[in-house]
């Protein structure tokens, strides 16, 4: 099990990032032979203030799949994700904001 424990409340946008956080852990434990592929790592998100769980059991499969996705995200700057713009450092220059 990964546990990651997080205060404030919950939000999909933030839940999202810590999921791919705690993926790319089992990536790890995975390809260093910590964990055996064939097992499954259970994934578990715990916010303290809202005393709320949140868990996903995934196989080694499962992780590769996620993770080649996001990484297909990250590199293709064409698809927009409208919540990230408060974010962004090129917001002064953007198109969106003129």
């Amino acid at each position: 099990e990964l546990w990651d424990f997080k205060t404030g409340q919950r939000s999909e946008v933030k839940e999202e990032a810590y999921m791919f956080q705690l993926y790319c852990y089992a990536y790890a434990l995975f390809v260093t032979n910590k964990v055996v592929k064939d097992k499954l790592i259970k994934l578990i998100l715990c916010y303290c203030d809202q005393e709320e769980i949140v868990e996903r059991s995934v196989s080694f499969a499962d992780v590769e799949n996620y993770l080649v996705r996001s990484l297909r995200l990250i590199n293709t700057p064409m698809v927009e994700n409208i919540e990230n713009c408060q974010y962004c450092e090129f917001q002064i220059i953007c198109e969106k904001n003129a």
